[in-house]
């Protein structure tokens, strides 16, 4: 969408500027578009997206065209932009391209892409590219070598390495790091005393539950006939 000069309100929508029907036939194109980010690199507008074709993982995709809205500004309204998978491996999906610059003048690309790694959580991944005819590969012709190694894009000392790694997580038993001391680690907690099992709800906790060994999975019956197990399929209060 363009927004007026004052950015208060919307100008002109440009919707659909590509679409996965677009591709009909090429396998690395399924029915989902998520997480675009748009770069202008050599004279092309390139969009990085993950897509995730039936019966496949997610993927990454890059589109690029030299005009921005596509079908939008084409002649024919036809979509202008051409596609090409630049990564398929591991689960490794959405995320974007990162221009890192080198002593030279030039600029070394990686993308930052996330892995769903269960139990864990999404596990970010920082993964080289090479660049072949305007176009990005990812890892080793696509592939990422997990388990293996990729060369980083800056390189600290081992002591340098170490501080950053510690700055922001536990790395002890005693859940101590080298964090600045916070005011909230002084704070002392007082935990009360449980009061006694015993036979009245006004004055002590419920009678423990049963276990499944004996079928009892729920309170068991009190003597004022206030509260009832699920023995019997039934549970409930006065």
């Amino acid at each position: 969408m363009r927004l007026n000069a004052d950015l208060t309100a919307i100008e002109r929508n440009y919707p659909n500027i590509f679409t996965a029907a677009d591709y009909a036939g090429q396998p690395f194109i399924g029915g989902l578009f998520e997480g675009a980010q748009f770069y202008y690199i050599d004279d092309y507008n390139c969009a990085v997206l993950i897509t995730w074709p039936s019966g496949q993982g997610r993927q990454v995709v890059m589109f690029r065209s030299t005009e921005l809205l596509g079908r939008s500004t084409s002649a024919g309204g036809v979509n202008t932009y051409v596609a090409r998978r630049v990564l398929n491996s591991n689960g490794f999906a959405q995320g974007s391209l990162v221009p890192i610059a080198i002593a030279d003048g030039g600029t070394d690309w990686h993308g930052m892409f996330f892995r769903d790694t269960f139990p864990i959580g999404r596990i970010p991944a920082l993964i080289p590219a090479t660049w072949s005819d305007g176009w990005p590969v990812f890892g080793t012709n696509g592939v990422v070598p997990v388990g293996g190694t990729c060369a980083k894009p800056v390189q600290l000392s081992p002591a340098e390495e170490l501080f950053h790694r510690q700055q922001s997580i536990v790395v002890s038993d005693d859940l101590a790091n080298d964090a600045p001391h916070k005011a909230y680690q002084d704070e002392q907690w007082t935990i009360p005393t449980p009061p006694p099992t015993g036979d009245h709800p006004t004055e002590a906790e419920i009678t423990p539950n049963g276990s499944w060994l004996d079928m009892a999975w729920g309170w068991n019956h009190g003597p004022d006939n206030r509260y009832w197990s699920l023995t019997d399929g039934t549970a409930g209060c006065d």
